[in-house]
C-alpha cells in the first residue's frame, strides 16, 4: 500500500480527464465547474485514505513497540537465567561452600553418617546392604581415604560382559564386604535404625517406609529371635536377606509382594537348611579325621598291614552273641544268619598295643581299629565271622541289603535291624549331631 500523504492533486481542467468531467457537463455544468467537482472528490478520498495509512502505521508502531519490549524482557530473563545457571553450576562444584549452617550447638555425642553412595542408592529406591549403616560399616567408610569423587564416571564391565558407564558411587556400593545374612543381630538393630532414620529424611514413599519399618519389627519379635536355637536366629537373618532382594527385584515386575505379613514356613526351611549344612559339615570333619587316623595307623610300627583285623572279645563288641544264642541262630534259616560256626580272625590276637577304644563299626560291628577308614569299610562278615553283614557301605553311605539307608545317627532304623537278628541287647538311646 502506497502512501497517501505523497499523492499530488491531480488537474481535473487537462484534456485527459475530459471524459471525468464529461459526467458532469451532461446535466448543464461548464467544464470549470465539472474539474471543481471533481477536485472535491479526490480531495475528499485522498483524505481519508491518509487517515486510514496513519492509524495503521500508528498500529505498526505500537506493535513494533510491544515487540522489542518483549525482546529486552525475554534478553532480561535469559540474562537472569544464565546467571542462575553460573550460581548452580559453581554451588555443585563447590557444594560444600555454599551447603546452610543452622544455628544449633555441638552434639554431645559422635555422629555417624553412612557413607553417600549408600545414601544415592537409599534415595533412588535400589536394594542397599544394612552393613553400610552399622557402626562398623559407617567408621570403615570415614577410615577409608577417597580416591576418586561420587560424581567422577567410572568405566565398568556388566554381569553380561558388556562395559558400562557408572558413576564411582555405585561402583562403591557393590563392593559390600559382609553380606546382609552374614550380619549379627547386634550389628542388624543397627543399621534398622539408622535406615529408617535415612528414610524419612529421603523423603521416601510413606507406605514403604512403613512397611520395611512392621517387616523389621516384625523379625525382632519372632518366636525364634527369642529362642536358643541358634539355627532359628541366623535363620531370621537368612530370610531378611533374601527376602529384601526378592523384594527390590520384582518392584517393576507382576510378581511384586508386599514384606508383611512374614511368611512363618521359609524360616523353619531355612532353619532346617541351615541345620543340614552344618551336620554335612561335620560329617566331612569326621570323614576327614577318619582319613587321618587311618594314614596315622598305617604308618605305624606297632600294627601289622593286614586285610582286616578284629579282636575276637565280647566286652569289645556290644553285639556279641553267646554260644547259646549262636547255635539258636545257627539253627534259623534266614537271609541275614549263618549256619558255620564262629570262626575268629586269628590276625585278632595280635590286638591293639595301645589298648585304645574305638567306636562299633556300622559293617562289621566290630571295636577294634581298620587298616582303612572306617567309613569306608567293605567286610562281606561281621566282626567274628559267624555272619553275614546286614548293611554295606556305597560311596561312604551306609546302605541296608533292602538298598534302605540307614546312618548311625537314625536309631530307630537300627533298632529294627536288631529286632530281625533277634538280638537281647537293647539300644540306649544317645544324643547325636542330628538331634
Amino acid at each position: 500500500m502506497a502512501n497517501p500523504h505523497l499523492e499530488v492533486e491531480p488537474d481535473y481542467i487537462l484534456p485527459e480527464f475530459a471524459d471525468a468531467r464529461l459526467i458532469f457537463t451532461v446535466e448543464g455544468k461548464t467544464d470549470a465547474q465539472a474539474a471543481a467537482l471533481l477536485r472535491e472528490v479526490w480531495r475528499f478520498n485522498h483524505q481519508k485514505a491518509c487517515e486510514t495509512w496513519d492509524q495503521v502505521r500508528q498500529a505498526e508502531e505500537e506493535e513494533e513497540e510491544e515487540r522489542l519490549a518483549r525482546q529486552a524482557e525475554q534478553r532480561q530473563i535469559n540474562q537472569e537465567q544464565e546467571k542462575q545457571l553460573a550460581l548452580q553450576e559453581e554451588r555443585k562444584k563447590y557444594k560444600y561452600e555454599y551447603l546452610p549452617i543452622p544455628d544449633r550447638p555441638l552434639p554431645s555425642h559422635d555422629t555417624f553418617i553412612p557413607p553417600q553412595h549408600a545414601i544415592n542408592k537409599l534415595k533412588k529406591g535400589e536394594h542397599v546392604p544394612p552393613y553400610y549403616f552399622t557402626n562398623r560399616g559407617i567408621q570403615e567408610a570415614e577410615e577409608e581415604a577417597p580416591n576418586l569423587d561420587d560424581d567422577v564416571l567410572t568405566l565398568t564391565r556388566m554381569d553380561e560382559g558388556g562395559p558400562i558407564w557408572q558413576s564411582s558411587a555405585a561402583v562403591k556400593a557393590k563392593a559390600c564386604k559382609v553380606p546382609d545374612e552374614n550380619l549379627t543381630w547386634e550389628e542388624f538393630s543397627e543399621a534398622t535404625y539408622c535406615m529408617l532414620h535415612w528414610m524419612t529424611l529421603q523423603d521416601r514413599p510413606r507406605q514403604r517406609t512403613d512397611m520395611t519399618g512392621k517387616f523389621w519389627l516384625a523379625l525382632q519379635g519372632h518366636t525364634f529371635r527369642h529362642g536358643q536355637c541358634e539355627y532359628g536366629k541366623k535363620a531370621l537373618l537368612v530370610y531378611q536377606a533374601r527376602i529384601r532382594r526378592q523384594w527390590h527385584q520384582t518392584i517393576a515386575t507382576p510378581e511384586v509382594f508386599s514384606l508383611m505379613p512374614l511368611n512363618e514356613y521359609r524360616p523353619i526351611t531355612i532353619q532346617k537348611e541351615l541345620r543340614d549344612v552344618a551336620v554335612n559339615n561335620q560329617i566331612e570333619t569326621l570323614r576327614k579325621l577318619n582319613a587321618q587316623a587311618a594314614v596315622t595307623v598305617s604308618n605305624s610300627t606297632y600294627a601289622p598291614k593286614q586285610a582286616h583285623t578284629r579282636s575276637f572279645s565280647a566286652s569289645k563288641c556290644p553285639l556279641s552273641l553267646s554260644s547259646s544264642q549262636r547255635g539258636h541262630h545257627a539253627n534259623k534259616k534266614g537271609p541275614f544268619l549263618s549256619c558255620r560256626p564262629p570262626q575268629p580272625n586269628p590276625a585278632a590276637k595280635t590286638g591293639d598295643p595301645s589298648g585304645a577304644s574305638y567306636p562299633v563299626c556300622a559293617v562289621c560291628l566290630g571295636r577294634e581299629k581298620h587298616d582303612v577308614p572306617v567309613i569306608t569299610c567293605r567286610a562281606k562278615k561281621t566282626w567274628d565271622n559267624a555272619f553275614d553283614t546286614l548293611c554295606e557301605r556305597i560311596k561312604d553311605a551306609l546302605v541296608h541289603g533292602k538298598q534302605d539307608p540307614r546312618t548311625p545317627y537314625k536309631l530307630a532304623a537300627w533298632e529294627q535291624v536288631v529286632h530281625l537278628i533277634a538280638h537281647p541287647l537293647p539300644f540306649t538311646r544317645a544324643n547325636s549331631i542330628r538331634s
